[in-house]
């Protein structure tokens, strides 16, 4: 409804338009797009990431030494997006729960991390996220059962024999939550619902290819909500949707 669609029909008609009727989430998105497309890369970005002037060129050049890819992402104030991610095994989860420590932990999201390094890493977030097309013909699709998060980690798991790279030496702006919300990052005070879905995804995740750690992730995960619970016990909104939560777990 913001009229991109027909923007893009009339200031870039040499662009292949895929228009979905509704939203049909991103997993189901790429693989649309994998389907008609016969190129030797791919690249998935979100809507509400710009690439600077020689980004695109750059990562081409690099992909002489990579098979997956991702560039250097930074907020509009300049200040770093965390793209690169270890495999979420749950000492890495936990790891990202403790204050202060998070940052020399190896955790998840790996804040330990030098982002100024060419770098091998496990996983490459999907706001820039570039591949080769032949991965497909041999790994598969993107997960749709995935939705919406946690697919790329899915797709990099299954890709564990590939060259999974980062590339600091140039870089996209990633606006975070700009493809729904309109005000800043205000949106990430309430983000818990939001929390939920990923929680359902990173269980999906652990059936899928962490079967024997899931009794250990339940148990994290409801240890985790319940003291959110007593942090947020004033505010009944936040309370009830942690304890919607835990009651769903023993069902993800």
């Amino acid at each position: 409804n913001d009229n991109s669609v027909k923007m893009v029909k009339n200031k870039f008609p040499y662009v292949k338009l895929i228009e979905s009727k509704k939203n049909i989430g991103m997993a189901k998105a790429i693989n649309k797009v994998l389907r008609l497309i016969k190129t030797e890369f791919v690249l998935v970005m979100h809507p509400d990431t710009i690439v600077r002037e020689n980004t695109l060129s750059e990562m081409v050049k690099f992909m002489e030494k990579a098979d997956i890819a991702g560039c250097k992402l930074v907020y509009p104030n300049g200040k770093l997006f965390l793209s690169c991610h270890r495999f979420p095994l749950i000492k890495r989860i936990i790891y990202e729960k403790i204050p202060f420590f998070k940052n020399f932990l190896p955790g998840l999201y790996m804040r330990d991390f030098n982002y100024n390094e060419v770098r091998s890493v496990d996983i490459i977030a999907s706001a820039f996220f570039m591949f080769k097309r032949k991965i497909v013909e041999e790994i598969g699709y993107f997960d749709e059962d995935f939705t919406n998060w946690v697919s790329e980690w899915d797709f990099c798991y299954r890709a564990k024999n590939y060259r999974k790279m980062f590339y600091p030496y140039v870089e996209a702006v990633h606006y975070e939550g700009q493809s729904k919300i309109t005000k800043g990052m205000e949106y990430k005070r309430h983000a818990y619902a939001k929390a939920d879905i990923q929680l359902k995804a990173l269980f999906l995740f652990y059936k899928k290819h962490y079967p024997d750690e899931l009794s250990k992730l339940r148990m994290f995960s409801k240890l985790l909500l319940r003291l959110k619970i007593l942090k947020h016990f004033f505010n009944k909104e936040r309370t009830n949707s942690y304890r919607k939560a835990i009651e769903a777990i023993d069902s993800y």
